[in-house]
């Protein structure tokens, strides 16, 4: 393990509780790639269950204690999903977390359900809408008997918290939940511009609760697997929506690639290369 420059600029109450989230999800994370199924599917929510309760203090949990965080996350995602929204659709967000966002699309759609392994994170104080169902699933890739009902699917920040043969399923299940022409909008941090999780501190990989951080081309391959034919990334320059065929973003990431990791990262992060490889995908059945 090395000391990255992200970890020397963090005050030592940061430090210690970084080693420490560092240690648990090392721990986890580990126990969960050399986990074979059946017993892995369960298996998350034991692991995230445990660590919310070790690390109370986890980005995740105080973030949703701050209502002005978690008000001004909610607004953002709504503004920009309404324009995928009918009053007829029906809406299942996966990976729902503090089940926010599924509470407060409630308005906008016929009906929505929040699908979470881990409850740890809901507010007591939340009023439940009649057009809302919560589902805490008891493993990482059940989802609720309504195959072919759902318009649309979403996901933020999920794909990469599964096991790789775990994505697979999910992707299938997914799949199999939704009508005919309907999508699958998600967003998963791009592995050039990563690690995203805790290992940014120490590495240049993802090793901790991301098990697997994606391109766009290794997205583009699981969702084809799963069924899925009409794949696009959707961008924006300057407030307007811009929908990419994936295959150009994967041509762009071919370029980049050729480049060792400290430069690929940099030219990955700058605007005229970003716009072309990050951002939500649209994934069409």
């Amino acid at each position: 393990m090395q000391f990255k420059k992200e970890y020397a600029n963090l005050t030592d109450s940061e430090k210690c509780r970084i080693l420490k989230q560092y240690k648990l999800e090392i721990k986890y994370a580990t126990k969960l790639k050399n986990t074979p199924n059946p017993e892995r599917a369960s298996l998350y929510k034991i692991l995230y269950d445990d660590f919310y309760k070790k690390l109370p203090d986890n980005p995740i949990k105080l973030k949703t204690r701050n209502k002005n965080y978690v008000n001004e996350r909610t607004q953002r995602q709504i503004k920009f999903l309404s324009p995928f929204l009918k009053q007829y659709t029906n809406f299942i967000e996966i990976g729902s977390g503090d089940f926010s966002l599924t509470i407060s699309l409630s308005p906008y759609v016929n009906y929505i359900m929040g699908i979470d392994v881990s409850d740890e994170n809901i507010s007591d104080e939340w009023i439940i809408p009649k057009n809302v169902e919560i589902y805490i699933a008891s493993d990482s890739t059940s989802m609720p008997n309504k195959n072919h009902f759902f318009h649309i699917a979403y996901s933020n920040q999920l794909l990469e918290h599964f096991h790789p043969e775990d994505l697979d399923i999910h992707l299938s299940n997914v799949y199999n939940l939704l009508k005919n022409k309907g999508i699958y909008v998600f967003q998963t941090p791009h592995k050039f511009f990563g690690p995203h999780d805790v290992s940014k501190f120490f590495h240049n990989e993802a090793v901790g609760f991301h098990l697997k951080e994606y391109s766009n081309l290794e997205l583009y391959l699981v969702l084809n697997k799963a069924g899925f034919r009409r794949i696009k990334l959707l961008t924006g320059i300057k407030g307007h929506r811009i929908y990419l065929p994936i295959q150009l973003s994967i041509i762009v990431e071919l370029f980049l690639s050729i480049f060792p990791y400290s430069l690929k990262k940099y030219l990955s992060l700058l605007t005229i290369f970003r716009k072309f490889i990050n951002g939500h995908v649209i994934a069409t059945k």
